[in-house]
């Protein structure tokens, strides 16, 4: 029943191959371009598990086709900004630290649990905000 009218997050998480897929995109610095072969070794899936999911990623404006074998990640990507908002919330619960943006605990708290930083660890790649001017961007 719930995959026939799945959430944003289930379409995305459909398979584990897509749910690998689309980590290892979130892993890659904005703008990468990759081939199926190159993105497959990252996933720790198939060329053809890979092809098999690109157009739903594509739909979705997490991936530009830019010649029909390469693809590049959106640098403007409203899903993949969303994305990396839960992944941080996920990492803060995961390490026991959180900001207020994830209802989480006071500063004081935070900073002795974040090493006097305060930071959130995400693991990701850094990507710029919608404003930020890239050269690359769509």
């Amino acid at each position: 029943m719930r995959q026939e009218h799945p959430s944003g997050w289930l379409e995305l998480a459909m398979t584990p191959a897509r749910a690998l897929l689309v980590d290892a995109i979130l892993d890659s610095p904005p703008g990468h371009e990759f081939t199926t072969g190159t993105i497959s070794e990252r996933a720790g899936i198939t060329p053809q598990a890979v092809r098999d999911h690109l157009d739903v990623l594509v739909d979705r404006g997490v991936v530009a086709s830019v010649d029909g074998t390469t693809y590049r990640i959106v640098n403007d990507s409203v899903v993949l900004r969303e994305l990396e908002e839960l992944n941080a919330a996920v990492g803060a619960v995961r390490v026991g630290v959180a900001d207020e943006r994830f209802g989480g605990t006071d500063p004081d708290e935070r900073a002795d649990n974040a090493g006097d930083t305060g930071s959130i660890p995400t693991g990701r790649a850094e990507r710029p905000t919608p404003n930020r001017s890239v050269s690359n961007a769509d």
